[in-house]
């Protein structure tokens, strides 16, 4: 079965074990997803050094549970980071929810100059 890569922007990252982090990403379909990069703290990962808070990437993952594992990461395409829109987005995102009820996912729908103006 083929994979997408979907466009995203790290939101967070985090320590798992010894060698696997857990990140929340803000995808362009599915909006806050959480991610498993499996040997991500070794230096000859090819995930290593690419999860970077507020960076553009492109990604692949697989899984069907709610924690999805990443299989494939491009972050060299992007030539804008996240930053430059972040504050912005906050702002936006942050009045969304007192609008929104908390369990409606936001997401690029919501968003979409997020991804329009990044540069792949």
């Amino acid at each position: 079965m083929p994979h997408n890569w979907e466009q995203c922007f790290l939101l967070h990252a985090r320590s798992f074990g010894d060698t696997s982090i857990i990140a929340d990403v803000f995808t362009e379909s599915s909006g806050k997803v959480s991610i498993m990069a499996k040997g991500a703290k070794n230096p000859r990962s090819k995930f290593f050094g690419h999860l970077v808070p507020f960076s553009a990437l492109r990604i692949i993952v697989t899984g069907k549970s709610e924690m999805k594992t990443l299989t494939q990461i491009d972050s060299n395409s992007s030539k804008i980071s996240a930053a430059t829109f972040c504050s912005d987005s906050f702002l936006i995102a942050s009045d969304a929810r007192k609008v929104f009820p908390l369990n409606v996912t936001l997401h690029s729908k919501l968003f979409p100059f997020l991804f329009d103006a990044t540069i792949y």
